[in-house]
């Protein structure tokens, strides 16, 4: 199985890309806001920490299910991987290579008057989202979405002027999915 790993800062385009991605590689979408918004459903912001503990826990489980169950491949969609030094990453890659899998890294930027834009959009508002330019700024200041996984071939895509199916096309020519 071949796990392709979004991420990057709020707006950036990393479910949009990752359905986009899905309909030419036909591999399954796991949206991070597909757990995490009813986890936050129940703990609230303010329990952000347990919420997280959660999701991390359940991707992990679908990662070794979906290895079991001989998925051909998964693309998920996760925001800060340095936090904690990469701590999550690490127990996916681990449980991966346990299962015989790999795991591929697209790290999607976007300019910051993008990310603005962005925010403010309509299809966000399904989600538990950041969805004001207040709260994508004070996200952008404490959290660290610019570090990539170290030792691995990131394919780094800035996607403020491209259409997402350019962006996943780009992602299957890269890692010849």
């Amino acid at each position: 199985m071949q796990v392709i790993l979004i991420h990057g800062p709020p707006g950036a385009g990393k479910f949009t890309v990752a359905t986009e991605l899905s309909k030419i590689t036909k591999y399954k979408v796991v949206h991070i806001h597909s757990i995490y918004d009813c986890l936050e459903n129940i703990f609230t912001k303010e329990r952000y920490e347990i919420s997280l503990k959660l999701l991390n826990k359940i991707y992990l489980s679908i990662f070794e299910e979906a290895s079991n169950a001989n998925i051909e491949g998964l693309i998920f969609t996760y925001a800060e991987i340095a936090k904690d030094n990469f701590g999550f990453v690490r127990q996916v890659k681990t449980v991966l290579e346990k299962n015989n899998c790999s795991l591929r890294f697209v790290h999607l930027t976007c300019n910051k008057d993008e990310l603005k834009k962005r925010v403010l959009g309509e299809s966000r508002k399904a989600f538990k989202k950041t969805k004001t330019i207040e709260e994508l700024e004070y996200l952008l200041s404490i959290k660290d979405y610019i570090s990539t996984f170290p030792n691995s071939n990131t394919s780094e895509l800035d996607n403020t002027d491209l259409m997402p199916q350019d962006v996943a096309l780009r992602i299957k020519t890269h890692y010849a999915l």
